[in-house]
């Protein structure tokens, strides 16, 4: 299954020299978690309200490469 969800990073996800705020990142694998289950099984929300099934997240894990910087992460507007 190929599933791919696109985030834009605004200027308030960032920090004053323009890096993103790391505890964005993990908002944002919730976002595309969120999004897969709702594509593959059923909405989140039907999922609790409906089966009665939640799903936390019991534990999460991120590595760091380099800086993402705003102007770098977010597309530029084209004519």
């Amino acid at each position: 299954m190929n599933n791919i969800y696109q985030v834009k990073a605004y200027f308030g996800d960032t920090d004053a020299a323009g890096i993103v705020f790391y505890p964005n990142f993990y908002k944002w694998m919730d976002q595309a978690t969120t999004e897969l289950i709702g594509k593959t099984i059923l909405p989140i929300s039907v999922l609790y309200k409906e089966k009665h099934i939640l799903l936390p997240l019991i534990e999460t894990f991120c590595e760091y490469y380099s800086v993402k910087i705003w102007w770098i992460f977010t597309p530029k507007l084209q004519k």
